[in-house]
């Protein structure tokens, strides 16, 4: 598996916001697609609602054993990691919001690679979900792009759309959204309200 790799490329500051976006599928891996494609962007519209990460669940999480965590678990870890490295880090759901001084950019990501690999190590990431539970998933995001003001295409019987897995035409309700090119603040924000990534 490969790193989490960023998307984007705002104008330099001398702070960067990061924004890492966390499938609850995989926290390391770069496949382009809707089941295991976490990001990263530099510059996000992010809301009030990141928190600090928990310590307490954290150490807890350690002393546990089990087949796989929760996206959010991992997040959660990986967080504390990055604060342990130096770089304060906030929490919400399968998301961190870090903020990154530009002269420490070089260190971020030798920090960002090492705690991302601590992680994959000991806290395993979850099975990829079932089409049943994707395509639940799918159409609840549907209703929530609808709700932002997007219009996007119904979509097709459970039956036809499992069957176009692995299909490029694939039906998606992003697939509607990304050709409008869209501001990187608005696809950041747009992210954050519908998460196109979060199933399992």
């Amino acid at each position: 598996m490969g790193d989490l790799h960023r998307v984007g490329h705002g104008r330099r500051l001398s702070s960067r916001v990061h924004l890492l976006l966390l499938t609850a599928v995989a926290l390391t891996a770069c496949a382009e697609g809707p089941r295991n494609a976490p990001t990263m962007s530099t510059e996000a519209a992010v809301g009030n609602s990141f928190l600090p990460p928990d310590r307490a669940v954290v150490a807890a999480l350690y002393e546990t054993q089990r087949d796989h965590y929760t996206g959010a678990e991992r997040m959660m870890v990986l967080a504390v990691c990055l604060e342990n490295e130096g770089f304060a880090a906030a929490v919400r759901g399968n998301a961190i919001q870090v903020r990154v001084p530009e002269e420490q950019e070089a260190a971020f990501e030798d920090a960002r690679a090492n705690c991302s690999a601590e992680v994959d190590a000991r806290f395993p990431e979850p099975e990829p979900p079932t089409p049943e539970v994707e395509y639940r998933f799918n159409l609840e995001l549907a209703e929530c792009l609808r709700a932002e003001g997007y219009e996007i295409s119904q979509a097709p019987s459970f039956e036809t759309w499992r069957d176009s897995i692995g299909n490029a035409r694939v039906w998606h309700p992003y697939n509607d959204v990304a050709p409008l090119n869209l501001s990187q603040t608005e696809w950041d924000r747009l992210n954050m309200v519908c998460p196109q990534y979060g199933v399992g």
